[in-house]
């Protein structure tokens, strides 16, 4: 009878398994984000569990700690974007799976991704525009029948 219920358990554990670590890209606005989706593994297959979402942590410290910096997506999520950076600064990211159906609804945290230090903005500012002086605007000149007048 133990065995049996031995059995009952591992088939009901499921667990996502983490995300692969994200790779950042930088603008002096936003760090963007990519990473490929962790699986979920069950004890004794068939496994009817999939990710649902995902989670994403960043921190200003390698290793941690690390600070939820956007709600589950929904969907099978594989891309986030940062608008919320300081020029200057670097960033620590790390991503997690969401299961609904699993044991553990949150994975393990990835490897995380460094992002920094963010550009300083180069981008040129707005040209500015010369106003003529009206001199200029007008060659003076005088007809040929004017001449000696």
């Amino acid at each position: 009878m133990k065995y049996v219920l031995m059995v009952m358990m591992l088939m009901g554990t499921m667990m996502a398994q983490k995300a692969a670590a994200p790779k950042a890209t930088l603008t002096p606005h936003s760090v963007a984000l990519t990473w490929t989706q962790g699986t979920v593994t069950c004890a004794v297959p068939p496994c009817a569990a999939v990710i649902t979402g995902n989670n994403v942590y960043r921190g200003t410290v390698s290793g941690g700690p690390y600070t939820l910096i956007t709600g589950a997506c929904t969907g099978p999520c594989v891309a986030y974007t940062d608008t919320t950076v300081a020029q200057g600064a670097t960033y620590y990211y790390t991503v997690t799976a969401l299961c609904a159906a699993c044991t553990t609804t949150e994975s393990p945290k990835s490897n995380e991704a460094k992002a920094g230090p963010i550009p300083q903005d180069t981008s040129p500012s707005a040209p500015v525009l010369n106003t003529p002086v009206v001199s200029e605007l007008f060659y003076p000149w005088t007809p040929e029948y004017l001449v000696g007048f």
